[in-house]
């Protein structure tokens, strides 16, 4: 009769959650094995790819046990609206920065980030990890 030993390894699993613009996003968890910083910049990547051409930062942060490990801004598609004066027409610059900020102010409130988005990142593009 032979005896078998069966040799186990500790892994360890980490499982992170996503915060966008402090929103954090309850319906999706990631699970890394190791390499914590280089599978979440990774995927930033991922999100920064389909989210190109944005009005406003977006703050992205990965959570592990209610400490920010990592974190990350995807600057915003910057639009000169000061090309459209001429001179030193200071009032007209003034006003179209007002119409701009106000235009910022809406659609930060409007903010959606489709789960369709996050879902395709995981499903086509991080699975390769």
């Amino acid at each position: 009769m032979s005896l078998a030993f069966i040799i186990f390894t500790k892994v360890i699993y980490f499982f992170l959650q996503i915060s966008i613009n402090n929103n954090l996003l309850n319906d999706f968890f990631l699970v890394f094995e190791n390499n914590i910083k280089d599978n979440c910049n990774l995927f930033f990547n991922k999100l920064k790819k389909n989210l190109n051409k944005n009005i406003f930062d977006i703050k992205v942060q990965f959570i592990y046990r209610k400490k920010i490990i990592f974190t990350k801004k995807i600057s915003c598609y910057k639009k000169n609206v000061l090309d459209k004066c001429y001179g030193g027409d200071i009032t007209r610059k003034m006003k179209l920065l007002n119409k701009q900020k106000i235009g910022k102010k809406n659609m930060k409130t409007n903010i959606n980030l489709n789960n369709k988005i996050i879902i395709n990142i995981i499903k086509n593009e991080f699975s390769n990890i």
